[in-house]
């Protein structure tokens, strides 16, 4: 699994760089960059499994209009790099990835056209992914060699050499070769963003996808239901111990449209889902994707404290730790939060903690609180409690603390 990126030059983050644990948890002002740092991680999974074409960033294509207003400072003479390790107390890097506009393609294409056309597209400039087997393999913007088959890109590069490794793999007779180097780059996992509001949870989308507001949510649970029953179970079940009321979920069938309802112990007629609390949608969002997240991969929740009752904020972090460790889904995934939330912080262990500041001099900025003597004497300060020691501006991350 992911154990670290680092990320340059998108949108308010000029460099930085996040550490990752089974639990991760980003603090930080409005505005810092919390957000952003969560869907690069998103982007950096998308680009990898994607062709770039095909890759947006929080809803908007990577194309050239839209390219500079990506990058940090909206310059388009900048590359976005990230940097990737999958494994732990490595010093050198498992994956670089750096894209941006080809300049010499482009001055050589002004020249030979004597004039300008529209405008110019991003492209993968540079990569160098560890190979199991000892080596490295390095591409760049023309010919390259992905264990010791020849890749020969007809224009822009616009896709990874972690795609091209998955469709070598692919192929019966390239399967056993390749089979290797695709588990090494399947240990990068997907990463799935999402900041669930109980509204557009309700409403469809045309292609089957599930947004990050939500939108497809019940679509895709009743799909859940009918292809992986006991997996469907075990989240009503856990809905059940959380929220005593609800007894089963079912769907009603309009149409082509699957309408969601519950059967509760306060009504003999079935609870519309327009009926029922914020927080019971928000927590069956929660455990859905939870339990739909493959292994390796990585689960980005935007204030999953959402809807929630204080006294029910210790159960919201038990969960996710339990997504984390496997007890849930039966293998572990990394889960990265971002929260405004001093009652969420207050369950966390200072280690998952992950502070985030933006100043004008650095843009953003990620760090850890590492472990001494003096947060030791700030914990106990505060009585074990991180979040009035966030609260209190002692460890940063609060508005007027730039970094």
């Amino acid at each position: 699994m992911l154990e670290r990126i680092e990320i340059e030059n998108l949108g308010s983050i000029r460099k930085t760089g996040v550490s990752l644990g089974p639990l991760t948890v980003l603090v930080g002002a409005n505005a810092s960059g919390k957000t952003t740092v969560m869907r690069g991680l998103e982007l950096f999974a998308a680009l990898r499994s994607t062709p770039l074409p095909e890759v947006t960033f929080a809803g908007h294509s990577l194309n050239g209009a839209n390219w500079p207003t990506l990058l940090h400072g909206g310059d388009s003479a900048r590359q976005l790099i990230f940097r990737a390790f999958v494994q732990r107390e490595s010093a050198e890097s498992d994956l670089v990835m750096r894209l941006g506009i080809n300049w010499d393609r482009v001055f050589t294409t002004v020249v030979l056209e004597q004039g300008e056309g529209e405008p110019v597209e991003p492209e993968f400039l540079a990569e160098r992914l560890r190979n199991p087997a000892g080596d490295w393999i390095d591409a760049g913007s023309g010919p390259y060699d992905v264990h010791g088959v020849s890749v020969a890109p007809k224009g822009p590069r616009l896709v990874s050499v972690a795609l091209v490794v998955a469709r070598f793999s692919a192929m019966p007779t390239l399967s056993r070769r390749f089979g290797a180097l695709r588990d090494f780059v399947e240990s990068f996992g997907v990463a799935r963003y999402f900041r669930p509001n109980g509204a557009a949870m309700l409403t469809t989308v045309a292609n089957g996808n599930v947004l990050p507001a939500g939108e497809g949510f019940v679509a895709a649970l009743a799909a859940l239901q009918n292809r992986e029953s006991e997996r469907f179970e075990a989240i009503e079940k856990r809905l059940r111990d959380l929220f005593p009321h609800i007894q089963r979920i079912r769907f009603d069938v309009e149409g082509n449209t699957r309408r969601l309802v519950f059967e509760t112990n306060r009504s003999k007629r079935l609870t519309p889902a327009q009926m029922e609390a914020d927080g019971v949608l928000t927590t069956l969002f929660l455990l859905w994707a939870g339990a739909t997240t493959p292994p390796h991969g990585t689960l980005l929740l935007d204030e999953p404290e959402a809807a929630l009752h204080p006294h029910l904020m210790g159960q919201r972090v038990e969960f996710l730790r339990s997504l984390a460790n496997g007890e849930f889904t039966g293998y572990p995934l990394r889960v990265v939060v971002a929260t405004q939330s001093v009652d969420f912080v207050r369950w966390l262990d200072t280690s998952e903690i992950r502070v985030v500041e933006y100043s004008a001099e650095t843009g953003t900025l990620v760090h850890s609180l590492p472990e001494s003597e003096t947060l030791r004497e700030l914990v106990d300060k505060f009585q074990n409690n991180p979040g009035d020691l966030w609260y209190s501006g002692a460890i940063g991350g609060i508005p007027g603390t730039g970094a």
